[in-house]
């Protein structure tokens, strides 16, 4: 059985995983001031507004703040949807959407954004769809 080599950065520190990755336990976040007012501000804008946007330069937290705040979501209340990646097209994006929320999705655009209205409209559970 062969295995892959680790990292040199892992070797060399010692890490047993990939420092700054995205894929981590939330349990595993640092827990700051910063984390937990970027956390309130979004659980109080879920309540009013459709749209929320974090912006701020790479590797400030931004990823780690948007999972801390989807673990937060009460699950009685809230459908979250978490997509990560770039270069999602329209169609992607409702698809993507639609299938989270598992609702199959038509292979048709349009009949997909015209289906995915009208389900969001139907969702006993508010959805958060979030696009890191």
């Amino acid at each position: 059985m062969t295995t892959t080599p680790a990292h040199p950065v892992m070797s060399f520190y010692g890490f047993v995983r990939m420092p700054f990755d995205k894929d981590f336990e939330i349990a595993e976040a640092f827990s700051s001031p910063s984390l937990a007012n970027a956390v309130a501000m979004l659980a109080l804008g879920v309540e009013t507004e459709d749209i929320l946007l974090v912006s701020g330069p790479i590797g400030s937290g931004k990823s780690v703040a948007l999972r801390s705040f989807i673990a937060a979501l009460d699950p009685n209340r809230y459908a979250p949807v978490y997509l990560r990646g770039l270069g999602l097209t329209a169609s992607d994006l409702v698809k993507s959407v639609l299938l989270s929320l598992l609702v199959e999705p038509p292979y048709n655009y349009a009949k997909a954004r015209t289906l995915y209205f009208k389900s969001i409209a139907e969702q006993p559970r508010k959805p958060v769809v979030v696009l890191d």
